[in-house]
């Protein structure tokens, strides 16, 4: 018997054409029967993907400001830093908003290094535009250091991005939803 597998497509196609030009067709082989290849194999077909549960897609969103946030922070990059608050910000302790920038900037460019830690990290919706971020804060430059520290940012949702709309230390804040 002919063993198929051994042979390929046009090996198959000869043999079949010898085979009936010289009208031999032995009786231990059965005739051979010559089908279309099959096409070559193509990339598989990615299944649908589910659309993104809005308020998972919020959190992520939440999530990333605080991760550059504190990146920008930890790289002394004063403006990405500052561009993380929002217009609706208002500085703790009744300070101008310029007052506030010109002290953070002074900070920051103050520290030859900054180190901060954001642990146990939780969001919590407050409203459609809003959303608050509670977490343990570490600091460390060479001149001061906190481990621990509870902290709450609200978030104000803008364009469809989060910017730091409040900022609170010390035991976490329950905040509620602002006027818009």
């Amino acid at each position: 018997m002919t063993d198929t597998k051994a042979f390929g497509r046009r090996q198959l196609i000869e043999t079949a054409m010898n085979r009936a030009h010289a009208g031999t067709h032995p009786a231990a082989d059965p005739p051979v029967r010559v089908t279309q290849a099959a096409p070559e194999a193509t990339e598989p077909v990615a299944a649908a993907t589910p659309l993104p549960d809005p308020v998972e897609d919020r959190e992520m969103l939440a999530r990333s400001l605080v991760k550059r946030w504190r990146q920008a922070w930890m790289q002394r990059d004063v403006e990405t830093y500052l561009a993380s608050y929002g217009p609706t910000f208002t500085p703790p302790k009744g300070q101008s908003r310029a007052k506030w920038e010109a002290a953070r900037r002074d900070n920051l460019s103050s520290r030859t290094s900054i180190e901060v830690a954001v642990g146990e990290l939780r969001t919590e919706p407050v409203g459609e535009q809003q959303m608050a971020v509670h977490f343990l804060q570490g600091y460390t430059s060479p001149t001061y250091q906190e481990k621990a520290q509870p902290k709450t940012l609200l978030l104000d949702q803008m364009d469809g991005q989060w910017q730091i709309a409040g900022e609170w230390s010390g035991a976490f804040q329950k905040v509620s939803a602002r006027a818009e």
